[in-house]
């Protein structure tokens, strides 16, 4: 009887290893193949680089710039954003409209175009910024400028830089969520 019990446990451990081996490979496969796509869909790398060839008077910190695409026609946007992958005419309140609402990026960009030009320009996903002036200013490549108004959840800014409004709203754990900005319209 005490001979059956050390050849159980050796039994035991050869069928427990090809299993743990067999997990490890199948974690680390997994871990592998996350971080290789892990930008594509939900995080800054989706719309961090639209223009491969940034411009030289662009920051390392640019995160999308938004002078390269706010008061432009379609045309400019698609050239810099690419082809947008949705589309539909809307009517907000207070806006010479109906609009064209296009998104780009995978949805992470929405730019309403009014009077043929992006006005409205809403940008999401933007949570490896951190929420202060200086950093989302720098993320979209504007100049630097005092917020009028100042929270741990929204920051605004009013007609600077040639802009009528931007506002940027935090998550409250310190960094930011998502911008929008009105290039024009009230």
């Amino acid at each position: 009887m005490t001979e059956l019990k050390p050849n159980l446990r050796s039994r035991n451990i050869q069928w427990l290893m090809p299993v743990l081996m067999l997990t490890l490979i199948i974690f680390y496969n997994c871990k592998f193949d996350s971080s290789k796509h892990s930008g594509t869909d939900s995080t800054a790398e989706a719309v961090s680089n639209p223009d491969p060839q940034k411009s030289q008077d662009e920051k390392p910190t640019t995160f999308l710039n938004v002078t390269k695409i706010a008061k432009q026609p379609k045309d400019v946007v698609d050239a810099y954003l690419g082809a947008p992958n949705f589309h539909e005419t809307i009517s907000p309140s207070n806006a010479p409209c109906p609009c064209e609402k296009y998104s780009y990026k995978e949805s992470n960009i929405d730019i309403v175009f009014m009077n043929n030009k992006a006005d409205w320009i809403t940008v999401y996903k933007m949570n490896e910024i951190k929420y202060d002036s200086t950093s989302i200013l720098d993320a979209l490549g504007l100049k630097h400028t005092k917020p009028f108004m100042q929270d741990d959840y929204v920051m605004k800014w009013n007609d600077f830089d040639g802009y009528d409004q931007l506002s940027a709203f935090g998550d409250g754990k310190g960094n930011l969520s998502y911008i929008f900005l009105k290039a024009i319209t009230h």
